[in-house]
Parts: C-alpha cells; sequence; structure tokens
C-alpha cells in the first residue's frame, strides 16, 4: 500500500470518528420520555425512552429531557408526598410527538404533556412540580431549570399550612444556609390546582434570607384556588423575591380572603417584582384584591412595577381589584377597573372597559382572551415598554401603538373586533 493512500486511509477513519464523537457531544445530557415506550427504557431513543418521567428528573446525566404528549403522574402509588423535582441545571420541554431529532420540531399544541397530581381516589400530590434551589453561595451558580410546554393540573395542599400546590419554588434557607431558585417558566398552563392556605397555582418561598427570580413567559393561570394567593403567592418575608412575568393571563383564579390572582408578600428587604403586558380577568377574592395584591409593609424599598396590563371583571369584597395596602407599586399605560390603587403611583391609567373576549385557543401555545378594536386597550400601549411579541408570539405592534394586555390586536381581520385563529 502506497503513503498516499495509507494517509488516505487513515484521514478517512480519522473523519469518521470526528464524526461520531461530535454527535456524542451533541446528544451528551440529553433524555428522551415516552409513557409508551416498550424498549430499553433508558431515554436514549425514542423507542428506548424513559417512561417515567418522575424517575428520569432524578438521573444524574440528564441534563435536559423531550417528553412525548400524554398525561404523567409522579408516582404510581397514591402517595400524596409524589412530585415531580426538577433538580438545579435541568431543562425539561414537553409537546413532543416522539420522533423528532430537533426540539423545535415539536408540536405542544399537537402533543399536550400534561402534569396531573391526581393519584386516583381523591388523593392529590402536594408540591405536584418542586423547584429545588441552591446554596446561594455556590461559584458558578447552576444554570436555571426550564419547564416549557406543559400542562400543571390537579396539584392539590389539603391542610390549612400548607402553600405551594401545583408549583413550589424553593428558594428558602435550609438550616441557616441562604438558598436561591430562578427557573424559567415558559409556555404553560397552570390549571385546577388548590392550596390550603397560599399558591394554589405556584408558590415562590424566598422566606429568611432567600432569593428567588424567577420568570414566567406565555404562561396562563385557569381555575387555582387557595385561601389568598390563588395563582401565585410570592413569600418574601424577610428576602428577596423578584419574579418577572411577561404574556401572562390570570382567569377564573378563586381566594376566599386576598388575590384570586397574585398575593405579593415582601417584608424587610426591597419589594421586586415586573410584570410586562397581563391580562386578569374573572378572578375572585372574599375580602380585596381580587387580581392583585401587594403587602409589602417595613420593606426598605424597591418599586413593584407594572406595564401594560389589563385588571377587568373580577369581583372582590370591596372592590378593589388591585390592592396595594402599602402603597409601593407602579403602575404604568394599563387598564384598571377599579382605577388607581390609594397612594400607588399611577401613569396613563384608564379605566374604560377593554371589551375582552373568552378565553381559548386563539393562536400560538396557551389560551389567551382577545381584546376588541372598540375597546380601551387597543392601540393604547406604551411602545418603549411593550413586549416584542404577545403570548401568542404574534408581533407587536400590529396597529399604530403596541396594545395593552397579552394579546396584540391583529388589524384587518374581522369587523366585530375578535378572530377566532390569528396568526401563532
Amino acid at each position: 500500500m502506497s503513503r498516499a493512500s495509507t494517509f488516505r486511509q487513515r484521514a478517512s477513519w480519522l473523519i469518521l470518528l470526528a464524526g461520531c464523537l461530535a454527535s456524542s457531544v451533541t446528544q451528551a445530557g440529553l433524555c428522551l420520555v415516552d409513557k409508551d415506550a416498550a424498549g430499553a427504557n433508558n431515554g436514549t431513543t425514542w423507542e428506548d425512552a424513559y417512561t417515567h418521567l418522575a424517575g428520569a428528573m432524578l438521573h444524574s446525566h440528564c441534563d435536559e429531557l423531550w417528553v412525548a404528549g400524554g398525561t404523567y403522574t409522579p408516582t404510581d402509588s397514591q402517595d400524596p408526598q409524589g412530585r415531580f423535582i426538577l433538580q438545579p441545571g435541568i431543562e425539561v420541554y414537553g409537546g413532543f410527538a416522539g420522533t423528532e431529532t430537533e426540539r423545535e420540531q415539536r408540536d405542544p399544541r399537537a402533543n399536550p404533556t400534561i402534569l396531573s397530581g391526581d393519584l386516583g381516589d381523591g388523593i392529590h400530590s402536594i408540591a405536584l412540580v418542586f423547584f429545588e434551589g441552591f446554596d446561594h453561595d455556590q461559584d458558578p451558580p447552576p444554570a436555571p431549570q426550564v419547564l416549557d410546554g406543559f400542562t400543571v393540573t390537579g396539584g392539590v395542599t389539603s391542610s390549612i399550612n400548607e402553600f405551594g400546590a401545583g408549583i413550589y419554588i424553593d428558594a428558602g434557607t435550609h438550616i441557616g444556609v441562604q438558598r436561591e431558585c430562578n427557573p424559567i417558566l415558559r409556555n404553560l398552563i397552570i390549571e385546577g390546582n388548590a392550596a390550603g392556605t397560599g399558591g394554589g397555582g405556584v408558590f415562590i418561598d424566598a422566606t429568611i434570607d432567600g432569593f428567588s427570580s424567577p420568570i414566567f413567559e406565555n404562561v396562563t393561570f385557569i381555575n387555582n384556588t387557595a385561601l389568598s394567593g390563588a395563582a401565585m403567592y410570592i413569600d418574601g418575608h424577610g428576602a428577596a423575591a423578584c419574579p418577572t412575568l411577561n404574556n401572562v393571563t390570570f382567569v377564573d383564579n378563586h381566594a376566599e380572603d386576598f388575590a384570586g390572582g397574585i398575593l405579593l408578600i415582601q417584608n424587610v428587604t426591597e419589594a421586586c417584582l415586573v410584570m410586562n403586558n397581563a391580562t386578569f380577568s374573572g378572578n375572585t377574592s372574599g375580602i380585596s384584591g381580587s387580581a392583585i395584591t401587594i403587602s409589602a409593609e417595613g420593606s426598605t424599598g424597591g418599586t413593584p412595577t407594572f406595564n401594560n396590563i389589563i385588571v377587568w371583571g373580577n369581583p372582590t369584597g370591596d372592590d378593589k381589584q388591585f390592592a396595594d395596602l402599602h402603597p409601593v407599586a407602579e403602575i404604568n399605560n394599563s387598564v384598571i377597573e377599579s382605577g388607581c390603587p390609594t397612594g400607588s403611583t399611577c401613569n396613563n391609567l384608564v379605566s374604560t372597559d377593554p371589551f375582552l373576549g373568552a378565553l381559548g385557543d386563539h393562536g400560538g401555545l396557551t389560551p389567551t382572551m382577545p381584546i376588541s378594536k372598540s375597546g380601551s386597550a387597543f392601540d393604547a400601549g406604551d411602545d418603549a415598554t411593550c413586549l416584542p411579541t404577545d403570548q401568542r408570539g404574534v408581533p407587536r405592534p400590529q396597529g399604530e401603538h403596541c396594545d395593552i394586555g397579552a394579546y396584540e390586536k391583529p388589524v384587518g381581520f374581522f369587523a366585530d373586533g375578535f378572530e377566532s385563529a390569528p396568526p401563532p
């Protein structure tokens, strides 16, 4: 064999080896989950996918999980302590058919992926989806957990002293160690969860010097219940709980006392919450603040900020749909039916009807409430603070200016101002 032939053969082997190594690196840390798979149950291919999602989440080699459509419970038994635990750094994506080779090929609308706490016989999981925190001094910190493309439903806490039925974000201090938890929650429907005290949908626990800055994007909260903070309870007692909520919709969440939608409790440290382009409707509370209640007594400053939000049609005991109990909030370019909360800073607020349509599938991955062209939210947003797309992914602005709320009205569809399925 000539030297040239030997060189070409070695080069071919090196190219082949490099290709294999590249393929291996590309797939490193990826595990597949399909409850109906019948193969080796090792997560390496769709045929051999893991069948139990909760177990797959705990495998240390699984940094990213792709989950095929279907309904998943956290345990095969009826143990209410069974839960889906997302450890720091893991990313979990739903909405796959079970054939994809790229994440972008998934279709959560065609392949709904449901995390259910209904274990049968009236037994439900407590803290159904649990985001585990890490030590605040960890250097470097882990990447944020990601949960994307799921419905979270059926989490129930039965005790009056229990929080966080659907999703529990744990940044509370543990045995004197400061904790932190900053997940990204995207393209989710959080529906039908019930907590004995607070956080039927979501509980953010940053108590006793904890740190939590979760990001919610394109999320809809529906029919969650609790004593207070039915859809979301943010507990920042002596801590920094600073969530960001972008393109979110809160509908028909119910609290016995305060906040069918969101309750923010922030003492000692700065009050820090940012919300952009949100819609609240049909949420109720027995006492006050049916959509939003802020209690920041003793906070050291900070300004919870709300830009381009709709708060309309949320019945409550005292007609205050937005209650700022110890005034710290700033509300900009928004539609608030009950007007500016006493003591809050309000800029360009309107209190005339946005004429919201029914919650439904209007494009995108999560249900939304359309607005009407004849309503107060149309073309009334602040272009400088509006997000670049709406909850469905429709670019803003569609008209002369962006719209207030989570929904951007496409122009030129139908004369009545509503469309059944605008572009996703």
